[in-house]
């Protein structure tokens, strides 16, 4: 990110000003170009409502953990032992679809003068 005092206020300048992560030596510019376009303010007005709503609603949860549904079974956690892919599940799925192929087959064969 350019720093220079003269430097254009950009898009990430005003998305990092919003997110609290913008250098203090750029804070200044930032904030006097948004009084300057009160549009831009007000877009980001609600751009801070919006994330100040969504903390509110999905805050508690970040720090919940996962539900034993939602993890990955390739994924160790605590007091389990992590469970490998199972690699006859290709063959087997391909196996379906030839019986459904031939079957298809034999059936439209049998029913074929009907």
């Amino acid at each position: 990110m350019d720093t220079e005092p003269d430097a254009p206020v950009t898009e990430a300048d005003l998305h990092a000003w919003m997110d609290g992560e913008l250098p203090e030596e750029r804070r200044g510019e930032v904030e006097r170009h948004l009084a300057g376009n009160p549009d831009l303010a007000r877009r980001f007005d609600r751009y801070r409502a919006q994330r100040a709503m969504l903390q509110d609603t999905f805050g508690p949860l970040i720090e919940r953990p996962l539900p034993a549904a939602l993890v990955p079974p390739y994924a160790r956690t605590a007091g389990r032992p992590a469970v490998r892919p199972r690699r006859w599940l290709p063959a087997l799925a391909a196996a379906a679809v030839l019986l459904v192929f031939v079957a298809g087959g034999a059936g439209g064969w049998w029913l074929r003068g009907w």
